[in-house]
């Protein structure tokens, strides 16, 4: 997995991405987009304090939360 892509596309569909501790970031993304990040597709992940949760949603896109873990 590589986490850089995966902040790239976050940054690029919001302009910038900047975690704070406690707070969560939502976007919907497409399966393919998904499957091009992770390779496949996790329920949850979790590294260097950032917690990473998919969802699929009923048009086939996913929901992935990213929230960044306090103190």
């Amino acid at each position: 997995m590589d986490l850089r892509s995966f902040a790239k596309v976050l940054a690029e569909r919001q302009g910038g991405v900047q975690l704070r501790p406690g707070r969560s970031i939502s976007k919907e993304l497409p399966a393919e987009v998904v499957k091009n990040i992770f390779g496949d597709v996790p329920s949850a992940m979790a590294a260097y304090g950032v917690i990473i949760t998919l969802r699929p949603l009923d048009n086939g896109n996913y929901k992935i939360t990213v929230r960044m873990e306090e103190g």
